[in-house]
């Protein structure tokens, strides 16, 4: 009778020990438990576009060129990547979680199912469904300097639909 309480538990054990070593492999992995998705810094805007990529033109921006990397896609003008974005969606990274890293956006655009958060040099785009919230999920990161023209940060004001 021993051996049938013993054995499961001893199998729980392992269990848990595996699981919060697989946690604790995945909290090394991330910045200081950054939620952000890693991006080699080799990708990001100002550096010589990697040797060998697949690249369209689009015929009204002659002089940039589309870079197609799967997850991430690249904006490339003479041979230096302009702008870096990388799809979120499915990682589960929200709002909240890049403020924690990132602090305090200097602006934002409000649209009724999305809004636009601008910091310095990189902004987000998030899906807002019924309510803009710390929780919204992330659909993409751009890393580079946005030209567009953008209100002040309003924190998580939601805009009439």
């Amino acid at each position: 009778m021993r051996q049938f309480v013993v054995v499961p538990c001893i199998a729980g054990v392992f269990l848990l020990a595996l699981g919060l070593g697989n946690v604790m492999a995945e909290a090394r992995n991330r910045p200081n438990g950054s939620r952000i998705p890693a991006l080699d810094s080799r990708l990001l805007p100002g550096n010589p576009a990697p040797f060998g990529l697949d690249c369209a033109v689009v015929r009204h921006e002659i002089d940039n060129q589309f870079c197609d990397l799967g997850a991430i896609y690249l904006i490339v003008n003479e041979g230096k990547i302009t702008y870096t974005f990388m799809g979120t969606y499915g990682t589960g990274l929200t709002i909240g979680d890049m403020m924690n890293d990132w602090g305090t956006p200097i602006g934002a655009e409000y649209n009724p199912f999305s809004v636009s958060i601008y910091w310095p040099d990189r902004y987000a785009y998030v899906y807002i469904g019924n309510l803009f919230s710390p929780s919204s999920r992330v659909g993409y990161v751009t890393y580079g300097k946005s030209h567009r023209i953008f209100g002040e940060w309003r924190g998580y004001a939601n805009p009439v639909k």
